[in-house]
């Protein structure tokens, strides 16, 4: 009989160290750690973000994300406009630079992870995942409300 519970676990775990590995591969160059990749994506994208809108985008926690940034503005890749708390971060011209190179990186690895799917496999691949997420956060707020 199958395992659903251990297959299921297993596979997301090894999805997740495979990604972990990537991002810290990938960051090597630039001498930076696998954490800054959400960062630097984030920012790219969407421009001006504050500390509190980059840990909800990459579900990281506070201290993280605060030695992630601090880290990025050591290196000269961020600016935060302010000293006050919850400012906005963006990117300076050499975190633009290395954020599109991560962006770069980024469209190879699901390129590369996508190729032996169509593109009807590939949206129900993704809608199945984002299912499952959806229903794990909402089975994790019902069993830890009382926490």
């Amino acid at each position: 009989m199958e395992n659903i519970f251990e297959n299921f676990t297993m596979t997301i775990l090894k999805i997740n160290k495979s990604i972990q590995k990537i991002k810290q591969s990938e960051m090597r160059e630039y001498g930076l750690k696998g954490v800054h990749v959400m960062c630097l994506y984030y920012l790219a994208e969407r421009g001006k973000l504050t500390s509190s809108e980059l840990i909800k985008l990459t579900y990281e926690d506070k201290a993280a994300i605060s030695r992630a940034l601090k880290q990025l503005a050591d290196n000269g890749c961020v600016v935060c406009e302010t000293k006050k708390y919850n400012a906005e971060v963006c990117l300076t011209e050499k975190g633009i630079v290395i954020a599109n190179g991560v962006i770069e990186k980024i469209n190879e690895a699901v390129k590369a992870v996508a190729a032996r799917f169509g593109e009807d496999e590939r949206k129900f691949f993704h809608n199945s995942l984002n299912a499952v997420a959806d229903n794990l956060q909402k089975y994790c707020q019902e069993v830890t409300a009382n926490d």
